[in-house]
């Protein structure tokens, strides 16, 4: 995701959270929705553990108007929890609400039978 910050944008990268690309399975619908939440729209960003991935990307929590955006994509099937670093904060959390999408069959989870 590009951010507007201090009249510059940057590269973003939401934390404890994959989304597939465009082009995989699910991929069109995941950006789509991320840009539901986000675009245009104030957003606050909360640092993790390390500022920055090695691609020079800012390593973030994002919400808007109260939502935990890294959650609600995750609850809702458009993204997977992705652990990266074992001592991030909400990572619990986002395991917990893909167990929950993949019971409720929600988003890139419908097909899934695991």
């Amino acid at each position: 995701m590009g951010i507007l910050l201090n009249l510059k944008t940057a590269d973003a990268r939401y934390l404890g959270i994959n989304t597939p690309e465009l082009g995989e399975f699910y991929g069109k619908e995941a950006a789509n929705k991320n840009k539901e939440l986000v675009e245009g729209k104030n957003v606050e960003l909360q640092n993790g553990n390390r500022d920055t991935d090695e691609y020079g990307r800012l390593l973030r929590y994002v919400y808007v108007d109260g939502i935990f955006v890294n959650a609600e994509l995750v609850a809702q099937g458009y993204a997977e929890a992705y652990i990266f670093d074992a001592s991030e904060r909400y990572n619990q959390v986002l395991v917990q609400l893909e167990q929950y999408a993949k019971l409720k069959r929600k988003g890139m989870w419908t097909d899934n039978k695991d």
